[in-house]
């Protein structure tokens, strides 16, 4: 938020100063960030337990850098075991202030593959 001051010969206009408040730009897939939670069974981007559950984080953010902090993207996870080609469902959910709280678990022992993306776009740290 800024505070927009406006004079006339060095007087305040009527209702001076304004209060302008600026929005993000429209979330952008590769400026948003994935971030691995450590937890005792793991990492959601880096390690796990095989059968318990991790979790990994996506902030959404605009082409400039700012948090986007509105509800509604629709990131999609896209997670495989690499040896088998085994898919894996991963939950998001939607924290409805620009972050989301993704969960899986692999339930065989092998190296797998997170994909996040946005209107097919990857977003970073995936």
């Amino acid at each position: 938020e800024y505070f927009i001051d406006v004079k006339r010969e060095r007087i305040d206009i009527m209702q001076s100063p304004f209060l302008l408040t600026v929005d993000p730009a429209p979330t952008d897939a590769y400026s948003c960030i994935a971030t691995g939670v450590d937890t005792e069974f793991g990492n959601g981007l880096k390690s796990s337990q095989a059968g318990r559950e991790v979790i990994f984080n996506i902030q959404s953010m605009d082409k400039y850098g700012n948090r986007v902090r509105k509800p509604g993207d629709d990131f999609q996870v896209k997670i495989v075991e690499l040896s088998e080609e085994l898919r894996v469902r991963a939950k998001v959910v939607d924290n409805g202030d620009g972050t989301y709280i993704c969960s899986w678990a692999g339930m065989v022992r092998g190296e797998y593959e997170v994909t996040v993306c946005l209107k097919e776009d990857s977003v970073q740290g995936s």
